[in-house]
């Protein structure tokens, strides 16, 4: 594998697919040609996934040490690396593209992306010939291979089959050879493996080819489960009876249960979970920590692999379903990535009065200022000015935004804080939390975000008392108090939690903003404010006292907002 090349990536069907790469294409960029070339519509794009195993495939691969799953913001250059560079290892790898999270609903997913549906089941014939074939019952195996036949003799009339099926030419193009397992073609005679053959695809000369896919796939799923991942794992931070981990868009994460009748124990939803880390259980061990963050839940999930790489494989798996499910980006950085994130973690200096960035070509926070339009202001801040604005993207798409405009009197340091909100917005993203769209350097110095076009929250209740009922008062709470967890499981606390700062995106969504007081609390949960303001008003005991603040601090603030719902309607209906 070289700096610049073309790759060889195997398809499920025996296609080999070339791909010209260079160290800078990511893994998204190689799937996305690859499905583009195969036909296949962009709305699927998100089921697939490339992998590199060893070559030549001798077992199945789904979880061992042999299949490593690559995450989709991998450059090639990561994989080079990893892989295939002189201290990597010198066993032969392949790359081949899979439709790795699989659809709940077949039926609907052949009716709406019959491309991707092709694919999947190009894939699971492949599989089950080189994996499954061999160790079946005979009766099964020659009913699989019938119902292959049958499709490919198309939509012929059932009184034709016999006439058109020609076992001769099946047998001389290899197709008997592929679909039967060896076993069964040395053992059982040509004269009587002909006729049974025949018998069964007799029986199914009814069938259109679509039916004779899904009564395939309906067999083979009995078998083998393909729209399952099982990895044998651990509970918990230490490793101690392991258990079944089964994955997948209908079971979400689940375990097998305990052999008492009962069905397998869910353990979390696959779209409500909103980190996924990974970290070595101790340094002298290869047992790997799967931490997860869930929405709703104080605790998170750990789940403990025997190895790194398996920990990597259900991580990719765990990070792809939610990312379809959820319609949202991944969870989950891997260790490459997030290597260089501390690496190029960026720095704000001031030379000579003005603003620079360290190092700026390697930040996606700028923003050019002549694609940001200021259109009304909405309100003034201790910094500087609010707008309501346009700001166009490269596609020429133009989207509504909020922009802060930093006074131009500031002082430096003002500056640096007014910055700061900036930099801690750019490290989160959830739905209910206000998202960073960019930064403009020049001065005066902009920061542009979501627009939330309803404004405040103690505004909107003190104007729509009759709309905001119990369901819709419970509804936001729930949103607010996911977006609460998200910020802790991100080791920050906000300290400034009020219904001035939570802001409605539509009549049914609430959106916590302003992180000009949040802080960082890696270490012991803890901050302790030196200096500076504070809103004393909604504050937490310990906060006014010590000026500490932790997780704790932020419910108690939280809680506070809920009160405020019911205070604004009280006074709206007495007015």
């Amino acid at each position: 594998m070289n700096e610049a090349d073309v790759m060889l990536v195997y398809i499920p069907n025996g296609v080999i697919k070339s791909v010209r790469y260079n160290f800078e294409i990511k893994v998204q960029k190689v799937i996305h040609v690859l499905l583009s070339a195969l036909g296949i519509d962009r709305i699927s794009f998100g089921y697939f996934a490339l992998r590199l195993i060893r070559s030549p495939v001798t077992q199945m691969c789904s979880n061992n040490n042999d299949c490593h799953w690559l995450h989709s913001d991998l450059k090639m250059r990561h994989i080079y690396k990893k892989f295939f560079s002189k201290s990597s290892s010198s066993i032969p790898l392949r790359f081949e593209l899979r439709l790795r999270f699989i659809s709940k609903d077949l039926e609907e997913m052949y009716q709406t992306e019959t491309g991707a549906f092709m694919f999947l089941h190009d894939q699971i014939l492949a599989d089950y010939v080189t994996q499954v074939s061999w160790k079946i019952p005979t009766e099964t195996a020659i009913e699989l291979a019938a119902l292959q036949i049958r499709r490919k003799l198309g939509n012929q009339n059932a009184c034709n089959i016999e006439k058109y099926l020609n076992l001769d030419e099946l047998e001389a193009e290899g197709t008997l050879a592929r679909l039967l397992p060896e076993t069964l073609l040395i053992n059982m005679k040509s004269k009587m493996l002909r006729k049974t053959l025949t018998a069964a695809v007799k029986r199914h000369a009814l069938l259109t080819p679509t039916e004779c896919i899904f009564h395939f796939l309906e067999i083979v799923k009995r078998i083998t489960q393909f729209d399952i991942e099982i990895f044998k794992a651990s509970l918990g931070i230490v490793w101690k009876n392991p258990v079944d981990v089964m994955v997948g868009m209908a079971v979400g994460i689940s375990c097998a249960a305990d052999g008492r009748g009962r069905g397998p124990v869910l353990l979390a939803k696959l779209q409500y979970i909103i980190n996924l880390t990974l970290l070595k259980l101790d340094e002298n061990s290869q047992k790997t920590v799967i931490n997860l963050k869930i929405t709703g839940s104080s605790q998170q999930l750990s789940i403990i692999l025997p190895t790194w790489s398996i920990a990597e494989s259900l991580a990719h798996l765990i990070n792809g379903y939610h990312m379809v499910l959820s319609q949202r980006g991944s969870i989950w950085i891997p260790s490459e990535l997030l290597d260089e994130l501390k690496k190029q973690e960026v720095k704000v200096t001031f030379v000579n009065d003005e603003l620079t960035f360290t190092p700026s070509k390697n930040t996606n926070l700028l923003v050019d200022r002549s694609r940001v339009t200021l259109e009304e202001l909405l309100g003034d801040g201790q910094f500087g000015n609010v707008y309501r604005g346009t700001f166009m993207k490269e596609n020429g798409q133009i989207d509504a935004v909020a922009v802060k405009v930093c006074k131009m009197d500031c002082e430096i340091v003002e500056r640096q804080n007014f910055l700061e909100e900036a930099f801690i917005m750019h490290r989160f993203h959830h739905e209910h939390i206000i998202a960073l769209v960019g930064i403009c350097i020049e001065k005066p110095i902009w920061i542009v975000m979501e627009l939330a076009p309803l404004g405040e929250l103690r505004q909107y209740l003190l104007h729509n008392t009759a709309t905001v009922d119990l369901s819709i008062q419970l509804l936001f709470s729930q949103q607010l108090s996911s977006a609460l967890v998200y910020l802790h499981s991100c080791k920050y606390v906000h300290r400034d939690i009020a219904a001035r700062n939570v802001l409605l995106s539509s009549p049914r969504c609430v959106k916590l903003s302003d992180f000009g007081l949040s802080r960082c609390v890696e270490e012991n949960n803890v901050y302790t404010a030196s200096r500076g303001k504070l809103p004393i008003k909604w504050m937490a005991p310990e906060s006014i006292n010590y000026r500490c603040f932790s997780k704790a601090t932020d419910v108690w603030m939280c809680l506070h907002v809920g009160n405020i719902y019911l205070w604004r309607q009280a006074v709206a209906r007495c007015s």
